[in-house]
Order: structure tokens, then sequence, then C-alpha cells
């Protein structure tokens, strides 16, 4: 086969991905994705405790083998070991960010044609059951890479934190769990604050955790010395000015020695290459953008901090970090 055949394949593959995005999230809807999780299981019994027809049931499990996703014992089915834990029922169930991304996509198809001609790309305001999914999503994807994050960063100094734009506290929570000493506090709009409050009542770590409603363009609501500033998610819905002085609010928490670290996708310097990059890019449309290595070790050197360093998470995400000069 000559090369042009094998990327003429390629794309046809890639023409199908949404199509495959489709079939993944109707599975996690339907609850296919949870029976998988705690298989194997037999396409028959699983379409009539779920209340759905076999035959289509079967066609979109068989999808799922294709794609890798589930993989056969015998006749029956089963997810693949790697994806069981974040599909099965409880905490680390992956399926409400489906049903976000599923959502985002339908808001893609209306929009960014129009956005492409120069028009405004129209902003859906959320429902509160819109506010509800947005949320539960966040957590979904947010407490998969902040547990990674937790892992991998050396937390056993840190027993002041700020999480600015944190939300309901994933970040802050998986931080705290790690270091037994850390007290940390989440800041973003009030409303945020305030159901961050309500859902950590009642949790092991509450009482170390606190939860404050602010602006986080405004100085006032950085306070000081922070042994750690942390800047997850934040900076990518932000223009660049927006963004530089962010890390500058952050720098000038710090206490001596502290460290600002930002958590966000990753993307190469001439912004071609990163597949969730530069998709992820558009998705922040006018507003914001997917900042390059370079540029944000660019604001950390204009706000004063050294010793920059950089920690991947995953292909996609990376941790950027610098020091505030003890």
């Amino acid at each position: 086969m000559s090369e042009k055949d094998t990327t003429f394949d390629r794309l046809q593959e890639r023409l199908w991905s949404f199509a495959e995005h489709r079939v993944i999230t109707v599975a996690g809807k339907t609850g296919i994705l949870a029976e998988l999780a705690n298989g194997p299981v037999a396409i028959e019994s699983m379409a009539q405790k779920l209340g759905l027809a076999a035959m289509p049931t079967g066609k979109i499990v068989r999808a799922l083998t294709a794609l890798g996703l589930a993989e056969p014992a015998g006749d029956e089915y089963a997810l693949v070991s790697g994806l069981k834990e974040i599909f099965a029922p409880g905490p680390r169930d992956f399926t409400p960010f489906l049903e976000h991304s599923h959502f985002m996509y339908d808001r893609w198809g209306q929009s960014l044609e129009p956005w492409l001609r120069g028009e405004k790309w129209e902003t859906q305001k959320r429902d509160p059951a819109g506010i509800r999914l947005f949320d539960e999503a966040m957590k979904a994807m947010g407490g998969q890479i902040a547990r990674r994050a937790a892992d991998l960063m050396d937390l056993t100094r840190v027993e002041k934190m700020l999480d600015v734009g944190g939300g309901t506290g994933t970040y802050a929570i998986e931080f705290a769990k790690r270091a037994p000493n850390l007290k940390a506090v989440v800041l973003d709009m009030p409303e945020v604050a305030e159901h961050g409050r309500e859902l950590g009542k009642n949790t092991d770590i509450s009482d170390r955790v606190e939860f404050t409603g602010g602006d986080y363009m405004d100085p006032q609501c950085y306070g000081e010395g922070h042994d750690l500033v942390l800047l997850a998610n934040v900076l990518h819905q932000e223009t660049v000015e927006r963004a530089s002085t962010m890390v500058r609010l952050g720098a000038e928490a710090l206490s001596p020695g502290g460290m600002l670290a930002v958590i966000d996708f990753s993307i190469d310097e001439k912004r071609r290459e990163n597949i969730l990059g530069t998709l992820f890019a558009i998705n922040m449309r006018s507003f914001g953008d997917t900042y390059p290595e370079s540029v944000i070790h660019g604001w950390f050197s204009d706000a004063g901090l050294g010793d920059h360093g950089r920690i991947d998470i995953d292909p996609h995400r990376w941790i950027l970090y610098a020091n505030k000069p003890a």
C-alpha cells in the first residue's frame, strides 16, 4: 500500500471519529459502559436489564470492542482493564463528562461555521440542570487529572495553598488528601464557592479546605504567604493580558520559596501538533487559548519567579511550575 493510500485510510478513520464519540456517549448514557465495567456480561442479559433492544445493543457493544474499549470473553463482553474503574458507578465515574462533551459538540455544530465567518459564537445560558451537568462533568474529568497531579507533585512542605478558580475544590481536596498538614483556600465565584462548601460539609477534610467567593482578577482575593498557588485549567479561558496578570497576582501571593503551578492542556510552540491542545483552543473561541510552554514560562519570569520546571501528567496535559526566590 502506498503512503498516499495509507494517509487516505487514516483520514477516513478520522472522519468517523464523531460517530465514534456518539457511540461511546450513548453507551455511557444508557448504562452499557457501567454494565461492561462490572462484566463480563452477555449482550442479551445486559439489554434486558437495561430495558434496551438486544440487536442494537449488540451492535454498540461490538463497535466498542472494535474501538478497543471492550473485549470479548467467550460470548460475553467486558471493558478493558484500564477503563473498568472509571466507568463503574462511584466517585470516579467518567460518564458525566461524556454527556457534557456530547452537549459541547452539538454546540460546535451550531456555532463553528458562523464563528469562522467572523460572527459571534453564541453561548447558550445554562439552566440549573445544565449547571449541574457541567459541574459533574468537570469533577469527572478534573478528578482523574487531579489525582495524577497530586501523585506527581512534591507536597511534603506545602502547608498553605491557594487554588485560584478552583471550582468545588477537586484539586484542593486531592492535594489535601496526600498532605496531612496542608490547608487550602479555594477561590471562585461566590455561587461556586457556596456550592463547594455545601458539597464538602461532611468530608473528612472539610476543616482543611476553605471556599471563598470573589473575583480572581482582584488582588485583594489572593491573600499572602502561600506555599503553593495553583492555577489549574483557568489560564486557557483568559486572554494573554488577563492570564499574565493572574500569574503575577499568584506570584505576589507566595511566601519566599513558594511555588506557582499551572495545570493545563499541553501544546507545542507552533501550536499545530498536539491534537487536544489545538482542538481545545477552538473551544476557547476568541476569549482564551491554549498557551505554549515558552509563553507561560515568560509570564513566570516577568513575575519574578525562577527555577522553572515541567511535569507531564499525560500526553495531553502538563504541570508548569516556578518558585519565588527565598
